[in-house]
């Protein structure tokens, strides 16, 4: 789903629920669904308890490049970024294989 709409995609919200056991995958993989889409990323993840599991939240914003611009602790905040889509333009015109799938 995310390749068939990264041409003309700039910028993907991503909300889930990752419990705390498998906060690494949450974080990695973020960053690279914006590396290869070349899109930012806007990961929300849920905190606290639920169900019998922990979720430690580690949301974050991500721009095309895989860099983490924002990113937030274990606990219920507001994030704020700038998210600017002609960067998604220029890191598509730097690497341009999105036309290679």
């Amino acid at each position: 789903m995310w390749w068939e709409r990264a041409p003309r995609t700039e910028v993907y919200l991503c909300v889930a629920s990752w419990p705390a056991s498998r906060r690494r995958h949450w974080k990695h993989l973020l960053i690279a669904r914006a590396i290869e889409n070349q899109a930012w990323v806007v990961g929300c993840n849920r905190v606290g308890e639920g169900g019998g599991l922990d979720y430690a939240g580690d949301s974050m914003v991500v721009d095309p490049s895989g860099a983490v611009v924002v990113r937030a602790s274990g606990a219920e905040e507001v994030l704020l970024a700038e998210i600017d889509p002609a960067a998604t333009h220029r890191v598509r015109a730097e690497f341009p294989f999105l036309a290679d799938r």
